[in-house]
């Protein structure tokens, strides 16, 4: 990044261009990290009545002083691969590499202790913990010990509207088409969804959960929401694909958030954790019965049927699966797949919310929203750079960021 590419605060008072600035560097912090960061550079702007150094680099798009300074990692990966290694066999009995721990003692501090001692050296509580959350850890260390728990009962919780997005993808069950070799393949679609009032934001059919698919998809987002000047948080599948949003979030927010405006929060669903997308898993049932919609609007590229199987809670069910001579951008440019969407978001629903049954119209619910809150929109050129920089680094070249932040966007 060039040094004047936040050329455009320049104008604003030393105080103002501080609190942008210390609000760009601690805004993925929580909890204590953030509140020291906070205090820290508070104190030191007091001090000295200078912007101090580390959040300057925010301008050259340099967040991590660690890195950037060259610093070596606070866990090394022999450190790490290590742990990994010992917190998995701590929850096995069968494997004889590291002693069986019972769940109420598997804690952090427990393997930082031996970690230490195997290794002669001081290491890092506090990264090992980070080190732990990063790499989904807690399925292991919170495993029962003989599978005697009996499972947890959830429900739908109540949420704000724009409080937590979901996106997903659902392979189509009943019906194939061609693919660019001409094979025979499921297509499927990914979508964006809010859990508040259960409106679709887009949807859009693929042939996998790419990175380059799901930064298209991410971009369409983007480009056609409104979006209000509050944090939003999004919450992608574990997938490998959607896990590359990261980049394009994170530059997002290094453009358009500022203090107490808009700010869009990574919230990655869990490894083998459905609940934490439940509602989408819910709303993919009523998607596989319009399937047989696609089917009937393509009726007259018909093939043939051919056998096939769904695997249901550990049972074989056969069904009969269509094949229609059609390609993927026949089946996106039909308009039935924007269709389904328009459908879902205008119908009234029955939903289940803290255990009780209420019923209301996705768009309305959502519309209501936004009639009471302070939206704006993102352009093409806010955007457009997601996909490309994303192409590059699918063919291991380094993308340049020399885009300039909109500052005013967060004031339309």
């Amino acid at each position: 990044m060039d040094n004047d590419i936040f050329a455009d605060i320049q104008h604003l008072p030393l105080d103002d261009q501080f609190e942008i600035l210390l609000h760009k560097k601690i805004m993925d912090k929580i909890g204590s990290s953030k509140r020291r960061q906070k205090k820290y550079y508070k104190d030191q702007y007091k001090k000295t009545g200078i912007i101090p150094g580390p959040l300057l680099l925010v301008k050259k798009g340099i967040m991590d002083g660690r890195r950037c300074s060259g610093r070596p990692r606070t866990v090394d990966s022999d450190v790490q691969k290590r742990f990994v290694k010992i917190v998995k066999a701590s929850c096995d009995h069968n494997d004889d590499s590291f002693i069986f721990i019972t769940r109420k003692a598997r804690s952090i501090s427990n393997f930082h202790k031996f970690i230490e001692d195997e290794f002669m050296k001081k290491i890092s509580l506090a990264g090992l913990r980070r080190f732990a959350n990063q790499e989904n850890l807690k399925q292991y260390l919170e495993k029962p010990d003989y599978g005697e728990d009996a499972p947890e009962q959830y429900s739908f919780t109540t949420r704000p509207v724009f409080d937590l997005i979901q996106m997903d993808g659902c392979i189509f069950r009943y019906f194939k088409i061609r693919d660019d070799d001409g094979r025979w393949r499921k297509p499927q679609v990914i979508e964006f969804f809010d859990t508040g009032s259960r409106y679709m934001f887009v949807l859009d059919a693929y042939f996998s959960e790419s990175s380059l698919n799901s930064v298209d998809l991410f971009t369409q987002f983007l480009l056609n929401t409104p979006f209000p000047h509050k944090t939003v948080s999004i919450r992608p599948d574990n997938a490998g694909g959607f896990l590359n949003l990261k980049r394009p979030i994170h530059e997002l927010n290094l453009k358009n958030s500022l203090p107490g405006g808009f700010y869009m929060k990574p919230n990655f669903a869990g490894i083998g954790a459905p609940k934490h997308k439940a509602h989408l898993e819910s709303s993919h049932r009523s998607l596989h019965f319009f399937e047989i919609q696609i089917i009937k609007a393509f009726e007259d590229k018909i093939v043939k049927t051919e056998p096939g199987v769904l695997y249901k809670n550990g049972k074989v069910e056969k069904i009969t699966v269509t094949l229609l001579d059609i390609d993927l951008q026949e089946l996106k440019s039909n308009g039935v797949i924007e269709l389904y969407r328009r459908q879902h978001n205008r119908s009234k629903h029955n939903f289940s919310e803290n255990g009780k049954q209420a019923s209301w119209v996705p768009q309305k619910k959502f519309d209501d929203f936004l009639s009471q809150t302070k939206s704006f929109s993102f352009a093409p050129k806010d955007v457009n750079g997601f996909l490309k920089d994303t192409e590059l680094l699918t063919v291991g070249l380094s993308p340049i960021h020399n885009k300039i932040p909109n500052y005013a966007l967060c004031f339309r």
